[in-house]
């Protein structure tokens, strides 16, 4: 069974909002809120991990163990790949967009 989780950047504080809720729990606003809020990136988990456990989601930036620096997107060859190789996650689009000046490959 897939596990549906989000995150958003806020664009204009400059931080994360972890954990979205799918839908309104009555308190915190749900996943809609942020999607279609033009202040908020939304992020997906992949459902996949990187050589450290650490979750990987659409906008992460990761090195393969050649080198390779490259953006996670939500495309099913690079996600079937990720499951394949060993990388690791060592930024994201907002936070971390100089990783990617030598070696943009979006």
């Amino acid at each position: 069974m897939s596990e549906k989780k989000f995150r958003a950047w806020d664009k204009e504080n400059k931080y994360w909002i972890e954990d979205i809720q799918d839908e309104y729990d009555g308190q915190e606003p749900a996943f809609g809120y942020y999607l279609n809020n033009e202040r908020y990136e939304v992020m997906q988990y992949t459902e996949i991990e990187d050589k450290n456990k650490k979750e990987a989601y659409t906008g992460d930036i990761y090195k393969d163990a050649v080198g390779n620096v490259r953006v996670i997107e939500w495309d099913y060859v690079l996600l079937a790949r990720l499951q394949e190789i060993e990388f690791e996650i060592i930024g994201n689009i907002y936070e971390s967009k100089h990783l990617l000046d030598n070696n943009s490959v979006k």
